[in-house]
């Protein structure tokens, strides 16, 4: 018995192939009336019709970092988001194909022909649009720039803070102190740098505030130790604990500190954030914030491929909770 093809069932209803083939595989974007589609449906029943599976082409996708490939081996915080997204597109037969940012920007055309990018950062709109130009399915990783028209994973810096401030607030009565740095020509939903600005909102809130001890210095290591190097040899006033934005910002002041003989915590506490190795290797170990990095980059692949996968699609954005973890330094 031949096998009924799309042809078949047309030819019965005076129909095209075309909106045969459409109906048959549910393209919700089709204007045909409901009758025409229960039409086909029966028809293709009473003829015994068993779709052609489709053969499965394995999908190219484009990751884009917004850092320089040497930054960002020293920031571990994005390097592990890309290891999350790697892997798992090991394990679903996905092609990857790397970009940084190099000195004059991006080499976009070197993704011609991606499926789809993820881009891990923060963007400028020209960033935007010069992806555009390459492939308008686009989840972004640690920034939401168009949450009507691309899909994110962010964190919720929020949750992320105020669990921070309940911790230092609750062992220290003093002035709490941020350590963090400033992010210029980017997108994003804030005022300021997230962390700095839910610090600076919620102890205004609770009376609590001093600007005094807000720095925006940096997010290096290097930027860390010089800055609390120069609040010790020009006597500046410290807080009783600082919260600084990554941990390797808070590694820096703690060498600072431990150079100067200055004990921590027991006369400056420090938490840090995103929970890298290192923070468990320092002397006192790190109190900081866990980040699910690798989960990040696990959840964005997750998102484009279902939006590849997908005729219709709404822009989903994910937001991952962080969890304080306790030690020495605080």
């Amino acid at each position: 018995m031949d096998m009924v093809t799309l042809k078949d069932i047309a030819k019965s209803l005076h129909l095209s192939v075309t909106t045969v083939s459409r109906v048959l595989s549910d393209d919700k974007t089709l204007k045909v009336s409901a009758q025409t589609r229960r039409a086909v449906l029966a028809e293709a029943a009473r003829q015994g019709y068993t779709p052609r599976r489709k053969k499965k082409t394995r999908r190219l996708v484009g990751v884009i970092s917004w850092l320089e490939q040497s930054a960002e081996l020293a920031d571990p915080y994005f390097m592990e988001i890309r290891h999350g997204i790697e892997q798992l597109a090991h394990s679903q037969g996905v092609f990857i194909m790397t970009l940084y940012r190099g000195p004059s920007g991006y080499a976009i055309e070197k993704l011609t022909g991606v499926d789809g990018l993820i881009a891990i950062g923060r963007f400028t709109h020209d960033d935007i649009r010069l992806f555009e130009k390459v492939s308008r399915n686009i989840v972004f990783v640690d920034t939401a720039p168009d949450s009507l028209k691309y899909d994110a994973v962010v964190l919720d810096y929020r949750q992320s803070v105020e669990a921070v401030l309940e911790h230092l607030t609750s062992w220290y009565a003093a002035a709490i102190g941020f350590v963090g740095g400033v992010e210029t020509d980017v997108f994003r939903p804030w005022p300021e740098e997230p962390r700095a600005y839910y610090f600076e909102k919620m102890l205004r809130q609770a009376n609590m505030f001093e600007p005094r001890h807000k720095h925006l210095v940096g997010f290096s290591l290097e930027a860390g130790y010089a800055w609390m190097k120069t609040m010790l040899e020009t006597k500046q006033p410290l807080a009783r604990a600082y919260f600084c934005a990554n941990d390797s910002i808070a590694i820096g002041v703690l060498k600072a500190l431990q150079e100067a003989h200055i004990p921590v915590p027991e006369s400056v506490a420090l938490v840090g954030f995103n929970d890298i190795a290192q923070a468990t290797y320092t002397h006192p170990s790190l109190s900081t914030l866990k980040v699910p990095t690798e989960a990040m980059g696990e959840e964005a692949l997750r998102s484009l491929l279902n939006r590849l996968d997908q005729v219709g699609w709404l822009p989903i954005k994910k937001t991952m909770p962080t969890r304080l973890v306790v030690r020495a330094s605080s």
